[in-house]
C-alpha cells in the first residue's frame, strides 16, 4: 500500500492520547470497612467490571476513530496502476484522415500505404482498429478480427470532403481507449492541416499504457503556395419572376500573387453575368454578381472564378439553388393603429411602403395590429410594439424555430419589464434603458464582412447620414453578431439565430419621432435589404456542407454530381454522404428537389502543423519512474498516476465513511456508561 500524503502518517501518534486519558482519568476505587453493605460486595463487584470493560473498549473506539481519520487525510492506495493494463492484449490503433484536403496530389495514397505497413508489421495476437476521421462527427472506429480484415478496411477508406478538425477526432478516440484501460499503440496519419488544428481547445493526453505516434504526410512534398477558393455569402433562394432578381455575393480567397480573374454567374448552364475581379497578393475580394430569371421553379446554379490555379478539385466553383416563386410576405406589426392625424409618423407606415417600393417589389408587406396566422409568413417585423402577448411570443418562438425571420426596431414607448420577459430569449440582446445625448447619434459599420453592409456600401450607400434621437442600452449581447454601431461605439443592429430561423435587432426607433432615418434614402434599401438576409439566411434545407448526409425516402433516387444514379430501394429510405461539391437532384413522388453542396475552402490551405510538437502534446505523462533507495532500484509511481491510482480505490473514502460509524456508536456507549 502507498500514500498519496505520507507527511501526515506521524498524526497516528495522536491516537494514544485517548489511551493515556484512560489511565490518567480512571475512576479510583478506595476500600472502606462498612458492615452494612457487606452483602452487596458481590454485586458491586460485578457492576464495577462492566464499567471498567466499557471504558476500556471506549478507549479502543476513540483511538481507532484518530487512526482513520490519519489514514483518511493521508489517502492510501494500492499501486497496481500500471501494472493493470498490463496483463491487457496489446492494441494497434490506425487513425486515417479522409478529410478533404487529402485530395491533394497523391497524399491520400501515400496515407494507405502507410497505414498498410503498420498493420503489416503488427505482431501477431494483436488487436487491430483502424479509425477514420475528418472531423468529430465523422469519426468510424472499425475493430478488425484479423489482418486482412484491417487492410481491406484501408483499402476501401476514401476522402469524405469534410472539413479537418483533427484535435476533435482525437479526443473521441482518446476517451474511448481511456475507458478500455488497455494498452498499446495509437498512430495518426495524416496530412497534419494547420488550420484543422483549434489553438483554443484542450488537448487529451493518450492514457497511460498507450503510446501516440504521428505520421506526416506530404512532408516531402511541397504544399501548393498560390491558388484561389471561392466561398458563397448568403443570398435569397427565393426570388421573384422580375429583371435582375438574383444577386448572388461571392468571396475569393487568393494564395500567391496578385492577380485579376474572371467571375461569372451561371444557371441553369446559362452565362448571367460576368465581372473581372482584381485580388491582392495573400488576399481576398468579395464580387456580387445580378441576374435575371424568370422562368418558375428551382433552378441549379454556381459561380465560376477562371484565371487562378486551384488547389483542390472545384476549389474555382461555389454552388448555389435559386427558386423562382411568389412574393415574399412580410407581416409589421404595431401594438395599434396610429393616432388621429399621426399616420405619417408610424412606424409601420414608413416599413411597409419602403418593402412595397416599386411596382415590381419582391416583397408583399402588410400591417397588422394583432399578430395574424403565420402559416405562409416568411418575415415578421416589429415596428415599436411595446410589448406582446405571452400567447403571440410562443407563436413568434415556434415561427423563428421553424426558421422565419424577425426584425425589431424599438422605440421609448417598450415596456422594458414585459418585453424582455416575453421576448427577451428570442432577440439577440436585452433591453437595459433608454439613452438620450446631447447629439443625435448616427451608424457606424462594425462588421464590414457582413453581407446586408457589403451590399448597401458597395452600391454606394451611407450609413451615417440617418440621425437618432435616442436608442437603447443594451445587455446580455455576448452571443449576438454586432452588424452596426452607434458613433459612440454602442450596439445598434445584432443578430443572432434562434432554432432555424433569425433574427435582428435595432436598438432605435423606426419612425419620424425617434430620428430622420425614415426620411434618408438609405431607409428603402437597408429594409429590403434586411429582408433578404433574413429570408436568405433561414433557408439552409437546400445549401449543404460536404459531408453532410442527404436523406432520400423509400423510392426515390438521387443523380450525384457526377452523373451517377442512387436509389433507395424497398421500404427503407438512403442515408446519402455529399462528398462531392456540385449539385444533388434528389427525384420522389413526381418531384425534383435540388441540393447544392460546397467545400470548406479553408481545407485548401494546406500549410502543416510540426507532427513533433502534436505528439509531444498528446502522449501521456510517465505513469513511473526508476529511482535509486537504500536497498536498490525500484519503480516509483509519479504524482498524476499516483492521483488515479488513489481515485480508483478511494480508499480514504471508505475510511471517513468508517470513522462516521465509529463516531455514533462511540457517542452511544459513551451515553450509555455515564448512565451506569
Amino acid at each position: 500500500m502507498s500514500w498519496l500524503n505520507p507527511s501526515l502518517l506521524w498524526l497516528a501518534l495522536l491516537a494514544l492520547v485517548p489511551l493515556l486519558l484512560h489511565f490518567l482519568l480512571r475512576e479510583r476505587v478506595r476500600k472502606l470497612a462498612f458492615s452494612a453493605v457487606r452483602f452487596l460486595r458481590a454485586q458491586s463487584r460485578e457492576v464495577l467490571a462492566r464499567h471498567r470493560w466499557l471504558e476500556r473498549l471506549l478507549t479502543v473506539l476513540r483511538m481507532a476513530c484518530v487512526l482513520l481519520l490519519v489514514v483518511g487525510f493521508a489517502r492510501p492506495f494500492f499501486a497496481e496502476g500500471p501494472g493493470a493494463r498490463g496483463t491487457a492484449q496489446h492494441e494497434l490503433v490506425v487513425m486515417l484522415d479522409v478529410s478533404r484536403s487529402m485530395l491533394y496530389a497523391s497524399r491520400f495514397r501515400e496515407a494507405q500505404e502507410q497505414a498498410e505497413k503498420l498493420i503489416e508489421s503488427a505482431e501477431p495476437g494483436t488487436a487491430l482498429t483502424v479509425v477514420t476521421f475528418a472531423d468529430e462527427s465523422s469519426v468510424a472506429v472499425n475493430e478488425a478480427p484479423d489482418r486482412s480484415a484491417a487492410l481491406e478496411l484501408v483499402k476501401r477508406a476514401k476522402p469524405v470532403g469534410s472539413s479537418t478538425d483533427i484535435l476533435g477526432a482525437l479526443d473521441k478516440v482518446l476517451k474511448r481507449l481511456d475507458e478500455r484501460n488497455g494498452r498499446g499503440e495509437l498512430h495518426l496519419i495524416s496530412d497534419l492541416q494547420a488550420s484543422g488544428i483549434s489553438r483554443g481547445r484542450d488537448i487529451r493526453r493518450a492514457p497511460a499504457g498507450y503510446r501516440c505516434r504521428v505520421h506526416a504526410i506530404g512532408a516531402k512534398t511541397p504544399a501548393a503556395n498560390e491558388g484561389i477558393a471561392v466561398e458563397g455569402g448568403a443570398f435569397s433562394s427565393d426570388i421573384t419572376p422580375k429583371d435582375n432578381n438574383l444577386t448572388v455575393s461571392a468571396r475569393i480567397f487568393n494564395r500567391g500573387k496578385a492577380r485579376e480573374v474572371e467571375a461569372r454567374l451561371v444557371c441553369d448552364g446559362k452565362a448571367l453575368a460576368i465581372k473581372k475581379v482584381s485580388l491582392p497578393q495573400n488576399g481576398e475580394a468579395v464580387v456580387a454578381l445580378t441576374g435575371t430569371l424568370r422562368e418558375l421553379g428551382g433552378h441549379a446554379g454556381q459561380v465560376e472564378v477562371a484565371g487562378a490555379p486551384v488547389t483542390l478539385p472545384d476549389d474555382d466553383h461555389f454552388h448555389f439553388v435559386a427558386r423562382v416563386v411568389n412574393k415574399v410576405r412580410v407581416v409589421v406589426l404595431r401594438q395599434a393603429g396610429p393616432q388621429p392625424g399621426e399616420g405619417n409618423l408610424d412606424a409601420a407606415f414608413y416599413l411597409v411602403r419602403a418593402l412595397n417600393a416599386g411596382a415590381d417589389s419582391p416583397i408583399q408587406a402588410e400591417t397588422h395590429d394583432k399578430l395574424p396566422p403565420l402559416d405562409g409568413v416568411d418575415v415578421v417585423i416589429l415596428a415599436q410594439v411595446p410589448a406582446m402577448p405571452a400567447a403571440d411570443a410562443e407563436r413568434l418562438d415556434k415561427f423563428l424555430r421553424a426558421g422565419g425571420g424577425l426584425f425589431a426596431g424599438l422605440g421609448e414607448n417598450v415596456d422594458v419589464a414585459a418585453f424582455n420577459g416575453r421576448l427577451g430569449r428570442l432577440l439577440p440582446a436585452r433591453l437595459r434603458a433608454w439613452h438620450v445625448s446631447d447629439e443625435d447619434s448616427f451608424l457606424v459599420v462594425a462588421d464590414a464582412k457582413h453581407p446586408l453592409v457589403t451590399h448597401l456600401v458597395g452600391e454606394g450607400g451611407d450609413l451615417t447620414t440617418a440621425r437618432f434621437h435616442g436608442s437603447w442600452d443594451l445587455k446580455d449581447s455576448q452571443g449576438s453578431q454586432v452588424i452596426l454601431r452607434f458613433n459612440d461605439n454602442r450596439p445598434a443592429l445584432l443578430e443572432s439565430r434562434c432554432g432555424k430561423g433569425i433574427v435582428m435587432l435595432l436598438a432605435a426607433g423606426l419612425d419620424t419621432r425617434a430620428g430622420d432615418f425614415p426620411l434618408r434614402a438609405m431607409f428603402v434599401p437597408f429594409f429590403q435589404e434586411s429582408v433578404r438576409l433574413l429570408l436568405a439566411r433561414s433557408e439552409q434545407q437546400n445549401a449543404l456542407a460536404a459531408g453532410e448526409t442527404i436523406v432520400v425516402p423509400a423510392g426515390g433516387s438521387i443523380v450525384l454530381p457526377d452523373d451517377s444514379e442512387q436509389r433507395a430501394a424497398g421500404s427503407e429510405s438512403l442515408s446519402l454522404f455529399a462528398t462531392q461539391p456540385g449539385i444533388y437532384r434528389m427525384k420522389c413522388s413526381g418531384k425534383t428537389t435540388l441540393y447544392a453542396v460546397n467545400a470548406n475552402p479553408g481545407e485548401s490551405d494546406l500549410a502543416m502543423a510540426d507532427p513533433l510538437e502534436l505528439e509531444k502534446m498528446l502522449d501521456s505523462a510517465a505513469a513511473s519512474e526508476i529511482r535509486k533507495t537504500a536497498s536498490g532500484y525500484e519503480r516509483v509511481l509519479l504524482p498524476g498516476d499516483k492521483l488515479a491510482a488513489e481515485h480508483r480505490h478511494k480508499i480514504g473514502w471508505w475510511c471517513l465513511c468508517a470513522l462516521a460509524v465509529l463516531l455514533a456508536l462511540e457517542l452511544w456507549l459513551a451515553g450509555a456508561a455515564s448512565r451506569r
